[in-house]
């Protein structure tokens, strides 16, 4: 944080108390919530951030049903704070129902059902909570929506694993990581198709891993650990840290081959 800025957010915060002191606006409850939880680690404050964001929801729905302005604000408000507190729940800060998550979720989608985001979140929060037809639900109309969402992808994956479909799980697993390319997504296609028994191309996935983060660890442990169990050695982590331009990265075709192997079952 540079210096004076504490004092900005302090100052902030006090002007939204000192006006909420005359008016209960809506707005001003979400303002101060997102002040309070941008700024602050301490679980007392981050609740307290979490309660005007969620009275700001409340106060918006009872005032904006024949007011355009109100109803734009609830729309945003709703997204907004949905995400917040998915990135709340998932940093560790402290933990946020989902139940919650999902009412604001369903409120989201009730307001502007042509957006695929808060169909996509809502898949999310379904899988999580191993409601998979629900998941799958929701999470197909996200891909209705937009097709190149990899979080739904993700949802989705998870949802068909749930309830033993595997061939769709594998394919929407792979369709999130090739749509992302982030180790991220990798790493979770990785895990898949070991818990699948598909030891080979859970082995060409840590690879990828691996070729995107070649100075990570747990990567490398990975590519290790797959190659152990097919009986094999892979090259040595002091070797690609001296020499990560080592590791060749595949060309545009045999990405799709392998890419189509693994989301086909084929060898």
């Amino acid at each position: 944080m540079v210096y004076g800025e504490q004092e900005s957010v302090d100052a902030l915060q006090t002007a939204l108390l000192s006006q909420l002191e005359v008016t209960d606006e809506g707005d001003l409850h979400y303002w101060l919530g997102e002040a309070l939880l941008e700024y602050s680690d301490d679980p007392v404050v981050i609740r307290e951030g979490i309660y005007h964001l969620v009275h700001s929801l409340r106060l918006l729905s009872q005032t904006s049903e024949d007011n355009t302005y109100g109803k734009a604000k609830l729309k945003r408000n709703c997204l907004s704070t949905a995400m917040r507190l998915r990135q709340i729940r998932n940093g560790r800060r402290i933990n946020v129902s989902h139940d919650l998550v999902i009412d604001i979720c369903k409120l989201a989608v009730g307001l502007d059902p042509e957006n695929y985001l808060p169909w996509s979140l809502l898949s999310q929060e379904y899988a999580e909570t191993m409601q998979y037809k629900k998941g799958l639900e929701t999470g197909m109309r996200a891909l209705e929506l937009n097709p190149r969402d990899s979080y739904a992808h993700n949802a989705v994956a998870k949802c068909y694993e749930g309830i033993g479909e595997v061939e769709k799980a594998r394919h929407h697993f792979m369709l999130r990581a090739r749509l992302q390319n982030t180790p991220d997504g990798y790493r979770i296609v990785t895990d898949y198709l070991e818990r699948m028994g598909e030891i080979n191309s859970a082995l060409d996935m840590a690879r990828t891993w691996l070729e995107l983060e070649p100075r990570n660890p747990l990567a490398y442990q990975r590519v290790e650990q797959l190659s152990e169990r097919l009986g094999s050695q892979e090259y040595a982590y002091s070797d690609i840290l001296k020499h990560e331009s080592g590791i060749k990265r595949k060309n545009a075709m045999e990405e799709e081959v392998i890419y189509r192997a693994v989301a086909t079952g084929e060898s």
